[in-house]
């Protein structure tokens, strides 16, 4: 677990990537794989899909939680989303990798905190608000 929550979720948009190699499942798994190696994720599993007439679809599933993609390679648009419950996997590498794999001319970057164990506590009690407004200085 990190801190006090249980993970860091980063989104990525890649704009301005090769369309050629958004449309092509193998190139897309295997870039997935070597992004996740990259940031020393431990891989457990993988699922891709080709779609008609193009666009890929998947998931690297890693004992930390997962790494996904989805492409539209009619916008030159690579969509990611890495989610980690561990300090380890060095999601910039991931992300770094991908986006030289890809070829990104532009990168929009979105980090998440997952499963605030602040907010959980304040959910836990609702009926008692002090205790939120007490957590939330």
């Amino acid at each position: 677990m990190i801190k006090n929550n249980v993970g860091k979720h980063v989104l990525v948009d890649m704009h301005g990537c090769d369309p050629e190699l958004l449309k092509k499942v193998d190139f897309i798994s295997e870039a997935m794989h070597q992004a996740a190696k990259r940031s020393k994720a431990t891989i457990v599993g993988k699922f891709f899909k080709q779609f008609d007439p193009w666009g890929v679809s998947g998931v690297i599933v890693i004992a930390e939680s997962h790494i996904s993609i989805h492409t539209w390679p009619e916008h030159g648009l690579a969509s990611i989303d890495y989610f980690s419950c561990s300090e380890e996997p060095l999601i910039h590498l991931a992300i770094e990798s991908l986006s030289k794999m890809l070829g990104a001319k532009k990168l929009q970057i979105a980090e998440l905190v997952r499963g605030n164990m602040e907010m959980k506590r304040c959910y836990e009690v609702r009926n008692r608000p002090e205790v939120c407004n007490e957590m939330a200085v």
